[in-house]
């Protein structure tokens, strides 16, 4: 892995120097790794360089792993955050999220294995994200190109202002496909429905199942209404950052619509899906509203869901999109049912 010339920067802090030489060997090979053994050094460190991966244990001398990644945020505000404890605790791992925006919580003794396939995860959805801004920035800049050679074309030999604004619109739309993630950093719908594809693909070839869980949060467009887009993207990034905590690493992601999120389950059968859609509503029950509190108006995230399954339920990718879509509408509420359904 490289960013620019050189490898990416890895901060990992521990007040154990034997768990401070594990994660050195374990990542050394890959990374620039720095190493803190106190928060307070560790800060010293952030300011002097960016850094793209931060793993830190959670019970330190002085401040806790949270306390510090949530220090990091103004001086890493891109960096994949880790926290490691000897500790299992829910509330813990809540915060972490909500919180200190962390990638993952791991517990200790660590697997090693487990946590570099993490680690190399986040690290490729991390270069996705840049190179995504990238395009889109070059998508917003050949389009205002485009505009500004529409508005002159009056003033310009017909022939000219055609040719041009043709090849600027082949460039976009060349461009367009290529932008993976969406706002709340799960995968366009155009994307997740590559994923689906491929996967049905490889499933088919083993005979193995597949499994989509839908989930609908009817509040992002009330609040997108009533607040604006950017918080009612803010909350969609925390569904898709609670969505990713409670999957396997090589589960993905996608945004169906505007307040509907799916999750690819490769290796998965009917009964697999359904406990995995139940594991998922307790975390979001159990969820603090943390920031939203003042534009949800209410004391959780409603959450719908709904999961279907190939082959029983579609023989198709696009079958299999769309019986999730179905799936999900048939979970939300009737009108002057009351409620949400959960």
């Amino acid at each position: 892995m490289s960013a620019g010339a050189g490898r990416y920067r890895m901060l990992v802090v521990d007040d154990q120097i034997d768990n401070l030489d594990l994660l050195e060997r374990l990542f050394k090979s890959e990374f620039d790794v720095h190493r803190a053994s106190d928060p307070l050094r560790a800060l010293e460190l952030l300011r002097e360089g960016p850094f793209e991966v931060i793993i830190t244990d959670q019970r330190m001398p002085g401040m806790s792993g949270i306390e510090l990644l949530q220090r990091s945020l103004e001086l890493a505000p891109e960096a994949i955050r880790i926290v490691l404890t000897a500790y299992p605790d829910v509330d813990v791992a809540v915060a972490s999220v909500n919180q200190a925006r962390a990638f993952r919580f791991f517990t200790k003794p660590l697997d090693s294995r487990q946590l570099g396939d993490a680690v190399r995860g986040a690290v490729r959805n991390l270069e996705l994200e840049r190179e995504n801004r990238r395009l889109a920035e070059e998508l917003r800049t050949k389009s205002t190109l485009l505009e500004g050679l529409l508005a002159e074309k009056e003033g310009l030999i017909e022939s000219r202002v055609l040719m041009r604004t043709r090849q600027l619109e082949a460039e976009i739309e060349r461009l367009r496909p290529r932008v993976l993630l969406d706002e709340s950093g799960a995968l366009s719908p155009a994307a997740f429905r590559d994923r689906v594809d491929a996967e049905l693909a490889r499933a088919a070839r083993y005979e193995q199942g597949v499994a989509i869980m839908a989930v609908a949060t009817p509040q992002i467009p009330i609040v997108e209404m009533e607040h604006g887009r950017q918080r009612a993207d803010q909350l969609a990034r925390t569904v898709v950052e609670m969505l990713r905590l409670g999957s396997r690493r090589f589960d993905c992601v996608g945004r169906l619509g505007p307040d509907r999120f799916a999750v690819l389950l490769p290796q998965a059968d009917p009964e697999g899906a359904k406990a995995r859609l139940d594991r998922m509503r307790v975390a979001f029950e159990r969820f603090p509203l943390g920031a939203h509190e003042d534009v949800l108006g209410s004391e959780r995230l409603d959450i719908l869901g709904a999961t279907v399954t190939y082959p029983q339920d579609a023989q198709s990718p696009s079958d299999l999109v769309e019986a999730a879509e179905r799936a999900v509408d048939a979970a939300m509420p009737q009108e002057g049912s009351g409620g949400m359904l959960y």
